[in-house]
């Protein structure tokens, strides 16, 4: 069995808090992150999102398709369970499949643009 990390999670209050301060010059990284109890490491993803306009990335590995896609394939998935269709796991993998050999995307970490159980 794989070991479960354990991530702690800071109030969103305090990281923008913290951020604040920090991009207006009014703490060190180490002073704002001990005042606001965030870890410095989060504090400087945050801030160099926060300077590139960018959202800072959640844990784990990145989703392979863009979150606009993945919520119009949820949705149309959504639709075909309430037409009467069975929702499966060889259903929503085939769906996919289909979805992207359409587009004409190659997925590397699908086996043959197939997704996995995962």
């Amino acid at each position: 069995m794989a070991k479960k990390e354990n991530f702690k999670s800071y109030s969103d209050d305090n990281k923008q808090l913290a951020v604040n301060a920090l991009c207006e010059n009014r703490r060190s990284r180490r002073k704002a992150a001990d005042t606001y109890c965030v870890n410095c490491e989060t504090l400087q993803r945050h801030i160099k999102a926060s300077e590139n306009n960018e959202t800072v990335a959640g844990i784990g590995r990145p989703t392979e398709l863009p979150q606009v896609e993945e919520q119009m394939l949820a949705q149309t998935i959504q639709t075909i369970t309430q037409w009467g269709f069975g929702r499966t796991k060889q259903l929503l993998q085939d769906f996919v499949f289909r979805y992207l050999t359409s587009k004409g995307s190659k997925v590397e970490r699908f086996s043959n643009n197939r997704p996995g159980i995962d």
